[in-house]
Parts: C-alpha cells; structure tokens; sequence
C-alpha cells in the first residue's frame, strides 16, 4: 500500500494466491485419500471405504483459509 496498491487490490491478490494453495493441497489431499483406501480398506470400521460425508467433510477446512486469508488482507494498518 506503500507503493501505491488500493485495499481492493491487496485483498484480491491474497485472496486469489492463498486459495490458489489451498485447493491445490485440497485436490492432491482428497486424491491422495481416495487412493490410500485401497490399503487401509480392511481397517476401516463402520464406514465405507469411499463414503461421500467423510470426503465432503473436507469443504470445511476450504473455509478455515478463507478466513485464514482474509484476516491479513482485511487488517487495519496504523498509517501514521
């Protein structure tokens, strides 16, 4: 802001690269899930290998980094 950025343009820039990890990290995670299933399918009790709730449970933690990324882009700065 320094330099001359606007809030707006902040927020969107930390917005877009924080969730840009984010999903990314998600989709290995959830592929990597789907495939270790295979090896862990005799230890799973009372659930399904592949249950859908247990992988769409996942959604949550894409809203624990949106606010993990909005807090650093939406804090006041002391501008003195």
């Amino acid at each position: 802001m320094a330099l001359g950025a606007h809030p707006g343009d902040i927020l969107s820039l930390v917005l877009k690269r924080g969730m840009k990890l984010t999903l990314i990290g998600m989709a290995l995670g959830l592929m990597g899930a789907v495939a270790s299933t295979r090896l862990l399918r005799d230890m799973l009790f009372g659930i399904k290998p592949v249950d859908p709730l247990t992988f769409c449970s996942h959604d949550t933690l894409i809203d624990v980094h949106l606010a993990r990324c909005l807090l650093p882009a939406c804090t006041p700065r002391d501008e003195s």
